[in-house]
């Protein structure tokens, strides 16, 4: 199963992940929660306690658990994850079970084509501090849109899948 749910930004929102966790206890990890934008919770510069705890609660988890990056993002920390290819795509690897898709990028999941293209325009980035509330990656760029052929090439299936 895939199922698909918005902004948590880090513990504001993340009530409904928690109900979500408690009314589906027959998940495993072969089912899937994407969170479209503003995970939130990789937000410091450095990792914290309060990072660590929220990796390992998702990676506890019974099923994977997959985010597009939002506005509200430390863009910075995101880049420095390690990269890996995964069901047609790349991805950062952040937990056992926690993965970013990466901007750009066409997944084949459970036979299922997604296309994943994170970041947003903040329109309150004249209150933010750059490089710890706000950061200029948040905007997608040229750069991160996909080729053409790279798109038809997974839709034609000799892309792996999950």
């Amino acid at each position: 199963m895939i199922y698909i749910t918005g902004d948590t930004h880090g513990t504001h929102d993340f009530a409904k992940v928690r109900y979500f966790k408690l009314t589906h206890p027959e998940l495993t990890k072969d089912d899937y929660l994407i969170i479209t934008g503003d995970f939130g919770f990789l937000w410091e510069n450095e990792p914290d306690a309060k990072e660590r705890q929220a990796i390992h609660w998702f990676d506890n988890c019974p099923w994977t658990t997959l985010f597009i990056d939002g506005n509200h993002e430390n863009h910075l920390r995101l880049a420095q994850f390690p990269e890996e290819d995964w069901c047609g795509g790349k991805v950062h690897r952040i937990g056992k079970s926690l993965y970013h898709l990466m901007r750009g990028q066409v997944y084949n999941i459970h036979g299922l084509t997604f296309f994943a293209m994170g970041g947003a325009f903040s329109i309150d980035k004249d209150i933010r501090t750059p490089g710890l509330s706000w950061w200029p990656e948040e905007e997608p760029s040229e750069e991160d849109m996909p080729k053409p052929s790279k798109i038809f090439r997974r839709r034609t299936g000799k892309y792996s899948t999950c």
